[in-house]
């Protein structure tokens, strides 16, 4: 048994658990901690000629990951990992940022690649919900991108979007609001309209034999990320399993 902390560093947050860890089947045996930070990588990092995240966003990101270093270690942490996503996947100097993590702050950073994000956004729904093995949907909607993953004894569907939450936001207030500013609200119907076909024009580039599969019930849906556990549970009054109206698959927010 090892007390681990584990950081995700996101495109618009920071997060953090400290848990008691079993070696032998990688099960999280109990949880300490469990801490979510804004921290804005994306939004600085969208449409800088040098495609860059500034050094005043660097500054402020090596600060969290310190004071939330300090509490893990505080709450009993033995070993310290972080992985970094689309922002620092999308950055020239997001590799830098990891690299300055592992080095001066004492904590092993790597930057992951979208398919590795999607099969650990699997390990963890599965773990969190103690689903047994079988046939299994992970919708991972973060604040840069977004991955839909179909497992079975292997991965056999995978769905990589650049279109996460801060990206649609963005493109709602340039593209259809065409307003100067950083937030879309409030929001008209015939702008929520074209907003929703947007979405469904991203959603179309999904093979048509995936999508039959969604929505057949074969594979149960997990919903894993901020924008369904921040966002769209609480609109549907803490149901869970919630489903669309649209569709009969159960959604599972983990």
């Amino acid at each position: 048994m090892v007390r681990r902390a584990a950081f995700d560093i996101g495109s618009g947050s920071i997060k953090c658990v400290v848990a008691d860890v079993n070696t032998a089947t990688g099960k999280v045996v109990k949880e300490h901690l469990r801490i979510n930070v804004k921290a804005d990588f994306v939004e600085k990092l969208t449409g800088r000629a040098d495609e860059r995240i500034p050094p005043a966003m660097m500054a402020e990101g090596m600060t969290l990951m310190l004071q939330l270093k300090t509490r893990a270690r505080n709450a009993g942490a033995e070993e310290y990992a972080a992985v970094a996503t689309e922002a620092f996947r999308m950055a020239k100097n997001g590799r830098d940022f990891a690299k300055r993590l592992t080095e001066e702050a004492g904590i092993p950073t790597r930057v992951i690649g979208v398919d590795e994000e999607a099969l650990l956004g699997i390990v963890a729904a599965r773990l969190k919900k103690d689903i047994p093995k079988g046939p299994v949907a992970v919708w991972d909607v973060g604040g840069g991108s977004m991955q839909i993953t179909l497992i079975d004894d292997k991965p056999v569907f995978f769905y990589s979007s650049k279109l996460g939450s801060i990206p649609f936001k963005n493109l709602i207030v340039e593209e259809i609001q065409n307003k100067p500013g950083s937030s879309p609200n409030p929001i008209s119907y015939a702008e929520s309209d074209r907003a929703l076909q947007r979405a469904r024009a991203e959603a179309a580039r999904i093979p048509e034999k995936e999508k039959r599969r969604l929505s057949s019930g074969e594979f149960p849906v997990l919903g894993i990320g901020p924008v369904h556990n921040r966002s769209i549970l609480p609109q549907v009054q803490n149901k869970a399993p919630y489903t669309g109206r649209t569709s009969p698959t159960p959604s599972h927010p983990v």
